[in-house]
């Protein structure tokens, strides 16, 4: 998966958010308030899967809610590698590698990383990237969500959002 377009977009919401909200804001701190906001997405993109929820008997997927979810966690994490510069060292990546990994140790892993280094980064990407396709996302599918998503985010702060 080529990231270089995906980071050209992120950029530019990047850059309106700053343009609609206070400019005094230390940047370390704000790197850390993504970290927090990809977890909180993660979360939500569990949730919507619910393959955690074993009380369950039923867990049919909603195609577009689960691509909304998953867009929401490509966002924050293209935002938090711009911040840390990693979009000079990460070009591209490759999630079929975590392909043998359970669903459940894949989400675990993203919460527990820290996101501190480009590795580390890296391998949440690659692991966000690999639940999609175990869910039987395509990478284009993911990569439509996340434009789509991107204009909707765009949209909502010329609303003042």
């Amino acid at each position: 998966m080529n990231l270089q377009p995906l980071y050209d977009v992120q950029r530019n919401v990047d850059l309106v958010i700053a343009r609609n909200t206070r400019s005094d804001i230390n940047e370390l701190e704000n790197i850390h308030k993504r970290v927090i906001a990809f977890k909180v997405e993660v979360a939500e993109f569990a949730n919507e899967i619910s393959f955690f929820k074993y009380w369950k008997q039923s867990h049919e997927m909603d195609k577009a809610k689960t691509l909304e979810e998953l867009a929401d966690c490509m966002a924050f994490l293209l935002s938090i590698g711009i911040s840390r510069q990693f979009d000079r060292k990460v070009l591209e990546i490759n999630p079929h590698e975590y392909k043998k990994v359970p669903i459940l140790y894949l989400f675990n892993y993203l919460f527990k990383n820290e996101l501190n280094t480009k590795d580390y980064w890296q391998a949440a990407f690659e692991n966000l990237i690999c639940i999609g396709l175990k869910l039987g996302l395509s990478i284009a599918e993911m990569e439509v969500a996340y434009y789509t998503k991107s204009g909707v985010n765009i949209e909502r702060q010329k609303a003042r959002y």
